[in-house]
């Protein structure tokens, strides 16, 4: 096991090293070697984090595989679906005794870790037949429920539920029993799951057209609903639905040809077809969906002929090929030149991770992942306020990560002023060479408070926020008075339709605050009497004033400031 995991690094990394990455990296390639089957395999499924990944061989065979361990044999025939812990589902031959017999059956099983264990045969259901086997077909990944479907004959087929607890299982609802269904995925609790069910209508018959189960709370039942079809088409036009969020909340398919993608307030939606492609003969198939939106899957040019190449859809971009995103990200025209991308599979709930099949120039399948590398977090973030003759700011520094690549920072700030605190906002994006930063666009007077949020950020995500740091203008102000007279701003400014006038007065003296119009018109008088030595603010508040550029003076004897104020409703 460890040989093999040593081979698969060093081809690993010399990949990576031939494909122009720079290290560190943002998007880390990785074929997984070592496979039982000549012919390869691919890549399948991605526990949530991406720490296990599932797939199988070319003809069959399980395995799964973690970057510690490299690749564990786990047997099996069909391999559909694997949980959080790397349990996966599919069919296994069992030896059944058929009557004075010892028939090898196909039946619907599990791996524990150890071996694989039956289902089975559900409740309901005709004894095992080697022609009418059950299988399962998907499994949720925070619990042990399992989705499968029961073959009556060649023909015909039932979509069924099965947990430990339950180890009758029961038969899923579908449109009849002269009809079939089956299920595709669920999601993360197993109250979802998704597939398709034969339909006929007024005579129209349609083998698979894209459906779900929820489960009803009200009565611990699952409900059979039909997701619609695009085009206009009647139900009885052909769907399949194949994966579905971790939330539950979305659900991916195929519906005739086109991508849609399913939510209850939306509806199933057309998402179109891959670039290039010719809508009358091209097909797109989303594998799997996370709760952001984000899919992926294969296109082919032609339907039904195996000339697939991996797909990627987001919200923002569409559907586009992985390739060309992948190419886009590393600004490399040969990136990638000798590998082809067929399927794409499975994307891990955080997006950090997308499975699936490719293959090189010597045109045999092979596992792939791929990992969306974000950046880590900066740390020791620190601040300092100055407030002297010299003006007011707050300086603020911080550590780099030196294994980040590619980014930059976003950070953010947020100001309490009597009680009131305002909404974060980005107030600049340093460099990555950067880790200083001065704030000088600062409000200033007794009772404020600034606290600042700091993250990384490169082309395929960012890093979590630092954690707050505060400066008070009450606990950290430098030492000494104002040296003379003056508006120091105010703050907001644009505002509506509370802003506050900064002042100060280098001395006791008597100060006057007027409001003018931009034409020079006095409008009100905003304060008249004494005032210490140090920093003032006076809260202004004109809500019953139209939008628009107004003036405030302050004057005391022959000393006189102005500022310029900007209402807007």
């Amino acid at each position: 096991m460890k040989s093999n995991l040593i081979k698969l690094i060093t081809i690993s990394l010399l990949l990576l090293v031939s494909l122009g990455f720079a290290d560190p990296e943002i998007v880390k390639f990785t074929v997984v070697d070592g496979l039982l089957d000549q012919w390869g395999g691919g890549l399948y499924y991605s526990n949530s984090d991406g720490s296990i990944f599932g797939g199988a061989n070319y003809f069959g065979g399980g395995f799964t595989w973690t970057e510690e361990d490299g690749i564990d044999n786990i047997g099996g025939y069909y391999i559909r679906g694997m949980d959080n812990n790397g349990i996966m589902v599919g069919e296994t031959i069992f030896p059944m005794l058929m009557g004075d017999t010892l028939t090898d059956v196909e039946a619907a099983s599990y791996y524990d870790g150890e071996e694989w264990v039956m289902i089975g045969p559900i409740a309901g259901t005709l004894p095992f037949d080697p022609n009418m086997y059950q299988g399962a077909w998907s499994i949720a990944a925070d619990t042990m429920i399992i989705a499968g479907m029961y073959w009556h004959d060649n023909y015909r087929t039932t979509a069924f539920i099965w947990t430990p607890e339950d180890p009758d299982g029961e038969l899923l609802p579908d449109n009849g029993l002269l009809l079939s269904s089956r299920p595709n995925d669920m999601n993360a609790d197993g109250s979802v799951i998704v597939g398709w069910a034969g339909v006929d209508t007024d005579g129209q018959y349609t083998d698979r057209a894209a459906y779900a189960w929820f489960l009803n709370e009200t009565t611990g039942e699952y409900d059979l609903v039909f997701l619609g079809s695009l085009g206009g088409h009647e139900p009885w036009v052909g769907g399949e639905a194949y994966g579905v969020s971790p939330n539950g909340e979305l659900i991916c398919g195929w519906s005739p040809s086109a991508m849609f993608i399913w939510s209850e307030a939306t509806g199933i939606q057309d998402m179109g077809y891959a670039p290039g492609h010719n809508p009358e003969s091209a097909g797109v198939i989303p594998m799997d969906i996370i709760d952001n939106g984000t899919a992926v899957g294969f296109a082919q040019n032609q339907t039904w002929v195996w000339t697939r190449e991996a797909i990627i859809y987001t919200p923002e971009s569409g559907i586009k090929f992985l390739k060309d995103s992948l190419q886009i990200l590393v600004d490399d025209d040969d990136f990638l030149e000798d590998w082809g991308f067929f399927q794409a599979n499975d994307i891990s709930d955080d997006g950090r991770f997308i499975v699936g099949s490719c293959a090189g120039i010597d045109g045999i399948m092979a596992p792939f992942i791929l990992e969306f590398i974000p950046p880590s977090a900066p740390s020791d973030l620190a601040s300092e306020l100055y407030n002297d003759p010299l003006g007011t700011w707050i300086d603020l520094s911080w550590t780099d990560d030196p294994t980040n690549n590619e980014f930059s920072y976003n950070l953010q700030r947020r100001v309490t002023i009597a009680d009131s605190t305002s909404e974060w906002t980005t107030i600049a994006n340093p460099d990555s060479a950067d880790n200083t930063y001065r704030d000088s666009e600062l409000y200033f007077a007794n009772g404020v408070e600034w606290e600042y949020r700091l993250r990384a950020e490169n082309p395929v995500g960012e890093s979590d926020w630092v954690e707050i740091m505060t400066a008070s203008s009450t606990d950290r102000i430098a030492s000494g008075l104002p040296t003379e007279f003056k508006i120091v701003g105010a703050y907001p400014n644009p505002f509506n339709p509370i802003t506050n006038v900064q002042y100060e007065t280098p001395e006791q003296m008597n100060t006057k605050i007027v409001l003018y119009s931009v034409t020079g018109t006095e409008l009100a008088v905003l304060s008249d009497g004494m005032a210490e030595a140090g920093n003032h603010s006076l809260q202004v508040d004109m809500s019953g004033y139209s939008s628009g550029v107004y003036l405030v003076r302050i004057i005391s004897g022959d000393k006189m400031d102005v500022q310029k104020l900007t209402l807007i409703k």
